[in-house]
C-alpha cells in the first residue's frame, strides 16, 4: 500500500509506504525500514525542511529526519513523547517551528531546540494543509470530527461540522484551490470550502459519495482526485469556453487497482 507520495525542491520522489520508504531520483532509488532508522514501517507524511537541508517523516510511533546530505535517517528526541502515536500531518510554520497532528493525541507544536507542547488535546488528525498568502497565519487541519481552523496568531480553533453543511466528518485530504477556498476529501465525497462557507462544487456531484483518499490541485484549471475503490478523477476546466471535462481512470483503462490513496502531478 502507498500512502503519500511526496516531492521535493530538488524533485527527488519519496513514496511512503505500509511497508516503508522509498526514495527515487535520477540516479538513486533507495528503500527504508526500521533497521535504517523508521521508528515504524507505516509512513503517513512528510514535511520538508529547507532551513536543515531535511526530510521530515511522520510514521506510526514518531517523526525521524532524513539529511539530504548523507541519505540517513536520524531518530529525534520527542519521540519520547510520540511512541504511542501515528503522526498523520506535519506543518512547518516558521525557520524552527513545525505543528504535529497525531491520529490519536491531538495536535503539537515543536520548537527545533526540542521543546514540545500540546496545543490542542481532543483533535483527531488526518491531514492538514497552511494557508496561501497573506492568510498564512491560518492552518486547517483534516479530522475525525471535522473540518478544524487554526488561528496562529490568536492561538484559537474553530470547527465546521454537518450544522454548516459537511456531508461528513471524516476528513481525509485537504488542497488549497486559491487563497479563499479549499477542497475537502470526505468519506463521503469531496466538497468545496469557500470563504467560510461549504459551497456547491461541480466535481462533488460528478464523483458522487466515494471515500477520497488524496486531492491534488495542479493549477486553477485541473484537479487530480483519488478515491477508496473508485479509482482516479481528472477534473479540468477551460476558461475560454467555460467547458467542463473529467477522466475517469479505472482498472478497466489502465489502473493496477481501484483503490487509490495519493497522487501527483
Amino acid at each position: 500500500i502507498v500512502t503519500k507520495i511526496f516531492i521535493d525542491k530538488e524533485k527527488n520522489i519519496f513514496i511512503g509506504t505500509r511497508w516503508g520508504l522509498s526514495q527515487l531520483s535520477l540516479d538513486l532509488f533507495k528503500m527504508y525500514d526500521v533497521a535504517d532508522g523508521l521508528p515504524n514501517e507505516f509512513v503517513w507524511c512528510f514535511e520538508e525542511d529547507e532551513d536543515n537541508n531535511s526530510i521530515l517523516i511522520g510514521c506510526d510511533s514518531g517523526i525521524v529526519e532524513l539529511k539530504k546530505k548523507d541519505g540517513k535517517i536520524y531518530n529525534l528526541p520527542i519521540n519520547n513523547q510520540l511512541r504511542k502515536t501515528s503522526v498523520r500531518a506535519l506543518v512547518k510554520i516558521s525557520p524552527t517551528n513545525f505543528l504535529i497532528g497525531t491520529r490519536e493525541n491531538g495536535i503539537y507544536q515543536w520548537n527545533r531546540r526540542d521543546k514540545i507542547e500540546k496545543v490542542h488535546p481532543d483533535a483527531q488528525v488526518f491531514s492538514a494543509i497552511k494557508a496561501h498568502g497573506n492568510k498564512g497565519n491560518i492552518v486547517w487541519w483534516g479530522t475525525a470530527n471535522g473540518l478544524l481552523k487554526h488561528d496562529l496568531k490568536h492561538n484559537t480553533f474553530e470547527t465546521f461540522q454537518e450544522e454548516e453543511g459537511l456531508k461528513d466528518k471524516n476528513i481525509w485530504t485537504l488542497a488549497p484551490y486559491d487563497d479563499d477556498t479549499l477542497l475537502l476529501g470526505a468519506g463521503k465525497g469531496i466538497q468545496k470550502f469557500q470563504k467560510g462557507k461549504f459551497v456547491p462544487f461541480r466535481l462533488g456531484a460528478l464523483i458522487g459519495n466515494p471515500t477520497i483518499n488524496d486531492i491534488k490541485v495542479t493549477s486553477k484549471y485541473e484537479v487530480l482526485v483519488a478515491t477508496e475503490l473508485n479509482g482516479v478523477y481528472i477534473y479540468r476546466h477551460d476558461e475560454e469556453d467555460s467547458q467542463y471535462t473529467s477522466i475517469h481512470l479505472t482498472t478497466t483503462n489502465g489502473l493496477i487497482h481501484n483503490d487509490v490513496w495519493s497522487v501527483i502531478n
